[in-house]
């Protein structure tokens, strides 16, 4: 099993993990406990969206190329 992106996809996944980790340990502490959910809040929300526009731009790509 070859993935062209193993790489870039590890360390994405590794400071996700380092991120979150600070995040809690930061709640856990109560510092900014209110900032650090809101900061997530903000940075799920921009990732669901991003992700939205390229499956919906994607599609609409896929579905044009069929018809004509």
């Amino acid at each position: 099993m070859n993935v062209q992106y193993a790489r870039l996809l590890s360390v994405g996944v590794k400071w996700l993990v380092l991120v979150l980790a600070a995040a809690m340990a930061l709640n856990h502490l109560g510092i900014g406990g209110g900032m650090v959910q809101l900061a997530f809040a903000i940075l799920f929300g921009g990732i669901v969206l991003a992700l939205a526009l390229a499956v919906g731009l994607g599609a609409n790509t896929a579905d044009c190329s069929g018809v004509g």
